[in-house]
């Protein structure tokens, strides 16, 4: 029903409507940010899956120096985030996978997006409560010296929203007491 309303809505307005994405059509610019769509193979298409979570898409965006990936609700179970891993490179802000739930936000995923020399502290926002994290994904994060921000706790503290704002000497988010600021490092501690 959604999808028709889309559908209809898109038509109505003469809206281009996308529905299967090409490397050309799955990047663009959007005022200062460089916008990708990622993890839309449409394999699924031949071989049916048992869950729409399978083939979800995730959204890189770079903007000021900074980058981040909203992984939606891209899961593991068929070595999603593996491939991801190996092409995403660092990122300063992830939207865990998934709400941060169990079968997405692997280890090795997470070590190798989060880790790097390059910030001194990635932010991992979770949309799902603080106690559907599994301890492997509170280990990860820990590891990767990322600072893990809950829509729970943000909530908790008054805030309607997480908001995290990128700049050209880092982040800065809106759920700590006064604003932090995640800044570049200047040098590699490697």
């Amino acid at each position: 029903y959604v999808y028709d309303q889309m559908v209809a809505a898109a038509k109505a307005n003469d809206a281009e409507l996308i529905q299967s994405l090409t490397p050309e059509t799955a990047r663009f610019e959007l005022g200062s940010m460089d916008i990708e769509i990622v993890n839309y193979d449409e394999a699924y298409k031949k071989s049916p899956v048992s869950d729409a979570n399978d083939f979800c898409w995730g959204v890189k965006v770079e903007a000021l120096g900074q980058r981040a990936f909203l992984a939606g609700d891209i899961n593991n179970y068929n070595g999603d985030e593996d491939a991801l891993a190996k092409t995403l490179g660092h990122v300063d802000l992830l939207k865990l996978g998934h709400h941060g739930g169990p079968g997405s936000n692997s280890t090795a995923y997470l070590r190798s997006i989060l880790a790097s020399p390059a910030t001194e502290s990635a932010i991992a926002v979770q949309t799902g409560a603080y106690a559907h994290a599994t301890p492997e994904l509170i280990g990860a994060l820990d590891s990767s010296n990322a600072r893990h921000l809950t829509t729970e706790e943000a909530a908790r503290d008054g805030k309607p929203a997480i908001v995290i704002t990128f700049a050209k000497d880092g982040l800065t988010t809106n759920v700590d007491n006064t604003a932090q600021v995640f800044r570049t490092r200047t040098s590699s501690p490697y």
